[in-house]
């Protein structure tokens, strides 16, 4: 058996979560196949898979990490349908140059469109179904339209896939929300499954110990930010960051990893900083944290929660998807929010020191880990594309 995934090249959390299932398909003896492009490839490469390049797809941003939703429609002008048919093009020759069983498509149409083509059974992974285009009143009716075209079109492709897996929380703690508005029509192949988290916080040394690796005292509180997403939405955040976080006081004890895939793991410090351009071991600082300042991107926020921590989340600006989840996340209780256009070094200290006190966001992160701490997402995918192989055998 053999299987395609098409993850998008954006940021690493499409690929990030793909992984995890490949992985368990290949300790069974499945062989695996990716297709991606952008940070994905570097990332994939590091861990040894058998990576496609395809042709990237993305949008622009501004200096600092906004959106810009004007210039991604107006730069690529009449050449965005060739863009889009010479990928589906490559995914087209790729897919059936290695002849999968099964395709897995996230966040991507294009796989979705070829395997329909060539008869393979196809899974979409997805963690929002339809994209909210930023209101601006110059363009609020072109915003409109956007919506409509991504609801109706761009919706109607996903449900083209034999499942969907939305790799989100069921109620009460979907994330995406807002960004999970599915006809009724289309809910028949779609099934919430949770997200996918590479580690589990079981599977990790204690606590204590963790706090020890990383050379924190007992009597020092650990920050910990983990700057993840494309480079042009983060680049302005981390720049910010790497000015105001080596002033904090001693009290805390401070780390930050830039998401470089490929970047040196040694740790540079700056004052009160440690930074790592590249973290392996991502996951053992976020279960010895006490605060996370992040992005509100939903593979971060999902992982907080998994791992129960208190958080503080700046979305990047005009970036809808982020600011639902951020504002979900704090209606959950376990998070505070600070706008980008407000971050400073004082606004930044005073909801750290507002966090570290607050008994009440720690209960409530607490209780959430426990309440979704059961929730396996790789185990739904993995009986979605067998059931898939199955079928078409």
């Amino acid at each position: 058996m053999k299987v395609y995934f098409a993850p998008s090249g954006i940021g690493l959390g499409h690929v990030g979560r793909c992984l995890p299932v490949a992985e368990a398909l290949e300790r069974s003896g499945v062989d695996t196949i990716f297709s991606t492009y952008g940070q994905g490839v570097a990332y994939l490469r590091e861990r040894g898979a058998h990576i496609e390049s395809a042709p990237p797809i993305g949008f622009a941003v501004r200096y600092d990490g906004t959106v810009d939703f004007k210039w991604s429609l107006v730069s690529p002008g009449l050449r965005l349908p060739l863009i889009v048919l010479n990928q589906l093009a490559k995914e087209i020759r790729v897919i059936r140059k290695h002849d999968p069983d099964v395709v897995v498509a996230d966040s991507r149409v294009t796989p979705i469109i070829a395997a329909r083509l060539l008869g393979i059974p196809c899974i979409a992974i997805l963690n929002q179904y339809s994209i909210i285009i930023p209101r601006r009143k110059r363009f609020l009716n072109l915003a409109k339209i956007g919506d409509g075209f991504n609801l109706t079109v761009i919706g109607g492709l996903w449900s083209l896939a034999d499942h969907v897996a939305v790799t989100d929380f069921p109620e009460p703690y979907t994330l995406s929300a807002a960004n999970l508005r599915v006809p009724p029509s289309r809910l028949r192949n779609l099934r919430l499954v949770g997200p996918v988290i590479p580690i589990k916080p079981e599977a990790l040394k204690g606590r204590d110990s963790l706090r020890k690796e990383f050379g924190v005292a007992d009597d020092r509180k650990i920050i910990f930010a983990p700057i993840s997403g494309p480079i042009g939405e983060k680049k302005y955040l981390i720049e910010a960051l790497l000015r105001m976080l080596p002033k904090f006081p001693k009290d805390y004890a401070v780390f930050m990893s830039t998401g470089t895939p490929g970047g040196s793991s040694e740790p540079i410090r700056k004052g009160n900083l440690t930074v790592f351009p590249w973290l392996k071991n991502r996951f053992e600082l976020i279960k010895a944290s006490d605060i996370i300042i992040s992005r509100a991107g939903h593979g971060t926020l999902s992982q907080l929660m998994h791992f129960g921590k208190p958080a503080i989340v700046i979305p990047t600006p005009s970036h809808t998807e982020q600011f639902g989840n951020a504002l979900r996340a704090s209606a959950f209780g376990f998070a505070e929010i600070l706008k980008q256009e407000d971050l400073n070094y004082r606004s930044l200290l005073e909801r750290v020191e507002r966090l570290s006190h607050s008994e009440d966001r720690l209960r409530r992160a607490e209780e959430i880990h426990s309440e979704i701490s059961k929730i396996d997402a790789v185990d739904s995918i993995l009986r979605m594309i067998l059931e898939s192989a199955e079928r078409s055998s």
